[in-house]
Order: C-alpha cells, then sequence, then structure tokens
C-alpha cells in the first residue's frame, strides 16, 4: 500500500511547482504518490511537469475551478493512508514525510497535522498553527492588532499566539498550505467544502476533521519553506473580500447554523463590510500622498494669489472668493489629475514624468483660461505664478525622494555568492547576467555563508538545489533569517525562486524592467488612441454602411464595443507571458520581431514581440500595427 499520496494544485507558478516537485522526490523512508491539479494554467506548466517529472499524474482544468474542488479531484483518486494538500510554492526536508508518516502511526487519535513554516528569508510564518476564527480574531489579524502582543491568545487567537513556534502542540486549525491527514477520513468528510473558493477551506476542513473526534497536530520541530502569497495576490481588494467572506461562510456554516437563514445572512454580510472597510482603509493609506500633493498645489494657488493681490498689484486689494473658493480648486484638481495621467503618482515614477505632467497642467489651465469669458479672468499672472511654485516644490520633494533611492540602489551590490558545484557554477554564470561577478563557495562552507556573503561584498545568496539538500538549504535559509535575500536555483529548469524574485527564469538577478504598459499614462494613451481610431471608422463607416463588406461591419460592431471599453484594437500574440500588463480583447495583434512572418516565427519570439511591446509602447504601434493588417 502506498504511505502518502501528494497532491499539489497549480495556477502559474511554473517554477515554484517545479522546485516543490524536486523537494517531494527527494523524500526518503515513506512511498508515495504524486498528483499535479491544473487549474488551467496558461505559463506551460504541465508541460515541464511531464518532461522533468514523469510520473506525476496530471489532472488538467480547463477553468479554475478554485483550491478547494481541486483538492478534491485528486482526493477521489488517491490511494495512499495518508493524503498531503500542498502548496505549489512549498519545499519539504528529505525526512518530511516520514516524520509525518511516524507522528501519524504513532497515535490514532490524530486526524491531520502540520509543520513549522517559513518564507523564503526563514522568517516563521504565523498561519502554521491557528485558532478558529471569529469575527475578533479576524478583526485582529486584519488590522495587525496581533502584533501588539503575538503571544497573547486574545490579540493573537487566530494565529494561536499562545503556542509557541518550536513545541508540538494540539491546535484548532492547519493552514492547506501542509495538511498532512487519513486519507480515508477526509474522504469520509467529503475533502474539502467546494463553496469555499480559494480562502477558509482549510479552516472548515480543518473544523470537520474535530467534529469526527480527531486532533489536529502541530510538529513544532519540523519546518518547510512557504513562499507565502506566490500563488495569490494578498493586498487586493478580492483578497480582502474572499478572505472575510470565507469567515462569514465558516461562521454561517458552523456558528450560527441553527439560528434563522436571515440572521446568518446578516452576519455573512457584516464579514462581508469589514472586507470592505479593510481595504477602503488601505485605499486611503495609498492615495495620502497624492492628496497631499493636491492641498499643496492649491495651497501654491491660494498664497501665490493673495500675495499677488497685496503687494505687486495692491490696486485689486483682494481677489473675490469666487476666485479663490472655485476657480483656484478647479485649477488644482486640472493640475492634480495632469500628474496623475503622466504616471507622477506610479510606483516606479520618474522626475520626467512630473515634469511632463506639470507641462501638460499648464497648457491645460491656460487653454481653460483662455475659454472664459472676460469677467471671469482674474489674474493671469498670480495663476502662472502658483503652477511655478507648486511645481518647484513639487520637484524639490521628487529629488529629494529619487537621490535617497539612488543612494540607496548605489549602496547595493549585484555580486552573488554561490553554493553548489562546480559545473553548476558554470551554467549558472552563462544563463545570468550577472553571473561573472558571482563568487562559487563548496557545499562545506554553507555554515559560514552569511559571513563569507559579508567578506566577499556579495548582496545576494544562490543555493543550488541540484548540490544541496532540501534540510540543508532550509537551515541555511534560517540562519541567514532574511539578512540577505535568498534564493534556490535549479539547473534543470534554469530558474531561480524566492520572496524577492518571484517566479522567474532566465533573466534571475536583472532589476525589475519598467514596462511602458504598467504606467498610468502609457494606458491612458493606448485607450485615447483606441476611442480616436474608433470615432474616425464610425465616421467614414457609418456614412456607407450600404457599401460596406461583412468585415467592415463587423470592423463597425468593434468599434462600439472598443468605445465602450470591452474591447482594444492590437493586443498580444498568443500566447502570451505570464506576468505582462493585461490588454483586452484585440482585433488584431502587435508587430512581431523584424524580419518574422507568422509562418516562420517561433513560441520565443512570439514571447519577445510581446515583452517588445508592452516596454516600449507608443500609440504609433498601434496604428502601423493596423496599417499593416491585410
Amino acid at each position: 500500500m502506498i504511505d502518502v499520496s501528494i497532491i499539489i494544485v497549480n495556477y502559474n507558478v511554473k517554477q515554484f511547482l517545479l522546485q516543490a516537485l524536486d523537494s517531494v522526490y527527494k523524500s526518503q523512508g515513506v512511498s508515495f504518490e504524486v498528483f499535479v491539479v491544473d487549474n488551467n494554467s496558461t505559463d506551460q506548466s504541465m508541460e515541464s511537469v511531464k518532461e522533468l517529472f514523469p510520473s506525476v499524474q496530471r489532472i488538467e482544468n480547463k477553468t479554475n475551478l478554485g483550491f478547494g474542488r481541486a483538492n478534491n479531484q485528486a482526493l477521489a483518486k488517491a490511494k495512499g493512508k495518508y493524503t498531503l494538500f500542498l502548496n505549489p510554492d512549498t519545499v519539504i526536508e528529505e525526512n518530511t514525510l516520514f516524520t509525518c508518516f511516524q507522528a501519524m502511526e504513532s497515535n490514532e487519535c490524530r486526524g491531520a497535522l502540520g509543520v513549522r513554516m517559513v518564507d523564503g528569508q526563514g522568517k516563521f510564518l504565523p498561519e502554521s498553527k491557528r485558532g478558529l476564527p471569529t469575527l475578533w480574531s479576524s478583526l485582529c489579524k486584519f488590522a495587525g492588532l496581533y502584533k501588539i502582543a503575538p503571544t497573547s491568545s486574545w490579540l493573537n487567537g487566530y494565529y494561536a499566539g499562545h503556542l509557541p513556534e518550536h513545541e508540538n502542540n494540539t491546535v484548532d486549525v492547519l493552514t492547506g498550505a501542509f495538511f498532512f491527514g487519513r486519507r480515508e477520513l477526509i474522504q469520509k468528510i467529503g475533502g474539502f467544502d467546494e463553496d469555499f473558493f480559494m480562502y477558509g477551506e482549510d479552516v472548515d476542513l480543518s473544523h470537520r476533521v474535530q467534529l469526527e473526534g480527531k486532533d489536529l497536530h502541530y510538529l513544532g520541530g519540523t519546518t518547510i519553506i512557504h513562499y507565502k502569497g506566490e500563488s495569490t495576490k494578498k493586498r487586493s481588494f478580492n483578497y480582502a473580500f474572499s478572505f472575510f467572506d470565507a469567515m462569514g461562510i465558516f461562521a454561517e456554516k458552523h456558528t450560527f447554523h441553527r439560528w434563522p437563514r436571515i440572521i446568518k445572512r446578516l452576519m455573512r454580510s457584516l464579514f462581508q463590510g469589514v472586507a470592505l472597510l479593510f481595504y477602503m482603509i488601505k485605499v486611503t493609506k495609498r492615495i495620502l500622498p497624492a492628496l497631499a500633493e493636491l492641498l499643496m498645489v492649491y495651497g501654491s494657488f491660494f498664497s501665490v494669489s493673495t500675495l499677488y493681490a497685496r503687494y505687486l498689484k495692491p490696486e485689486i486689494g483682494q481677489f473675490p472668493n469666487e476666485f479663490l473658493l472655485e476657480f483656484l480648486p478647479a485649477y488644482s484638481m486640472v493640475y492634480f489629475l495632469s500628474l496623475l495621467l503622466s504616471g507622477a503618482y506610479a510606483k516606479h515614477h520618474s522626475l520626467r514624468s512630473f515634469l511632463a505632467g506639470s507641462g501638460i497642467a499648464l497648457i491645460a489651465i491656460t487653454f481653460i483660461y483662455g475659454l472664459l469669458p472676460e469677467t471671469l479672468r482674474f489674474s493671469r499672472g498670480s495663476i502662472l505664478a502658483g503652477w511655478g511654485v507648486a511645481g518647484l516644490l513639487g520637484l524639490a520633494i521628487r529629488s529629494m525622494l529619487y537621490l535617497r533611492r539612488h543612494r540607496q540602489e548605489k549602496a547595493r551590490t549585484q555580486k552573488a555568492l554561490f553554493v553548489g558545484r562546480p559545473t553548476t557554477f558554470k551554467t549558472f554564470q552563462d544563463a545570468s547576467v550577472h553571473g561573472k561577478s558571482a563568487i562559487q563557495i563548496n557545499l562545506s562552507d554553507i555554515l559560514g555563508i552569511e559571513d563569507l556573503a559579508q567578506i566577499h561584498g556579495a548582496s545576494k545568496i544562490i543555493l543550488c538545489a541540484e548540490s544541496i539538500p532540501s534540510r540543508t538549504m532550509i537551515e541555511s535559509i534560517g540562519f541567514v533569517g532574511g539578512r540577505i535575500p535568498c534564493y534556490i536555483y535549479r539547473k534543470e529548469s534554469d530558474s531561480l525562486v524566492g520572496n524577492f524574485h518571484r517566479n522567474r527564469s532566465r533573466m534571475e538577478l536583472e532589476e525589475p524592467v519598467d514596462l511602458n504598459l504598467n504606467l498610468i499614462r502609457y494606458r491612458a494613451y493606448k485607450q485615447l488612441t483606441d476611442i480616436l481610431i474608433s470615432s474616425c471608422i464610425l465616421l467614414l463607416g457609418c456614412t456607407t454602411i450600404p457599401l460596406l463588406s461583412h468585415e467592415g461591419r463587423k470592423k463597425i460592431t468593434w468599434a462600439f464595443a472598443v468605445i465602450w471599453g470591452k474591447k482594444t484594437w492590437v493586443g498580444y500574440h498568443k500566447p502570451h507571458s505570464i506576468g505582462l500588463p493585461i490588454v483586452k480583447e484585440a482585433w488584431t495583434t502587435c508587430a512581431l520581431l523584424e524580419g518574422k512572418t507568422g509562418e516562420n516565427v517561433t513560441k520565443e519570439q512570439i514571447i519577445t514581440s510581446n515583452f517588445l511591446y508592452a516596454k516600449n509602447y507608443h500609440p504609433l504601434d498601434d496604428i502601423r500595427a493596423l496599417i499593416s493588417k491585410k
């Protein structure tokens, strides 16, 4: 009989999945089978699994069925005495499965168990052990109140903070990232509840195991890596809503299951309302700098106008309230919107974006001023002076921030310390843009890697998966403790995984690439270009509808859809790379690499063409693509 059936659900985390499978197949002491359920990934995950791990039993879904339902698909086919639900962004030790197997065999009262988890930099993940969620504990978790007293059962009940992380204990909830349970028991209770799509399934499953009279056990002495947050994005409204909605489903199902239906619905709505509240708080924090600048712009206009009227034009005396309280706020808003559209508030903004936005604001304000009747044109000089002061203040603040960031980036070196065999190191040097500056050390020196990194001035530590046992890698990352970024390198897939570079291959140590289509102003340019093209087509086409071919009438329909915001004119070739900015369904595709045609183009060239389109986007690219389409 097979000892353990391992089930992994994958969605567009190819390199993490391969690393997880690599660590699984290093396991010793138990027999196991592996299932990988793919939820319609587009990063060729399953092709790589088929090539590198042919013994894996693959289930390929045509749509994203969610975490619980996908796990249940494999659970129905599992034959092991125990089942391990494992996240794709994990690395386990060679003896992890054997340790869990022995722990379950030693006590029949245990229904399932979990282990101590750390992230990619060795930091303990508190969700390794949890208590049953209540509205209060969920609020403390989301608001960060549990950090005030991390060992308190009152403020940190969600993460069972009163239980030491390194000790074995009975807990209320195990994480779905590593859930090792008795297969027959889990099949008996129906596996995961498919009403939960992304969060809360593990809480529900843990509770139902306990209702069967079994305990949940936490092994504090066994550690795995879990690159938290790689499979899902946890800063969006979708995460907040899904989390609190899942908690609401759990409360409706277990806590208030005997209450009237209207009460249960009210409680679920309460959880959803809390999700909205926390998301609004996060959004407010993110837009505070922009709102502060809006107030600064208005303050510049107001102060300059007041001083202008008092000292430069004393005959004016004071501008009317209509000008100070209506026109100046309107000009300030025009200035603010110009900066917004130019990308001055984007994550990777530049001084050029700010200067462009300020120039656009000047043109827009001058244009609006010129359209006003003579009686409402108060003072061109004060407006121009206010614009100048606002621009100088904004430029000064951004220049200081830019210089600070530049000094920090300059202080960082790109040298890497590589731990592995010389043959693998040679491959790494050839594949990495910073391979020539990397330093190779032997496995025997791994216990002193942090000291060696400091001696050689290395800013990164690369651990070779083929050369180093998984247990040693996990312990080494724990020793470093996040003080120096650590990555795991796989020669077979030429990939590097870690909390700082996520699911990236080939371009391991490069800094993040700025893509034009990630910038607000370029997305605005593309949308404006779409609208202008659609307007031209509608103006020309609507006058000659009876003469139009089927293709022409289809183009008019498409133009309406573009103006409505449902489609676009130019987009990516298929298949496009994961990680590129989202582009709506397109009429035609972007230009291929120079000299390439649709007949002889390779998949790599298509991916490169899509990348260059997103990186160097300009409205003229769309116009050229439409003109060149036959």
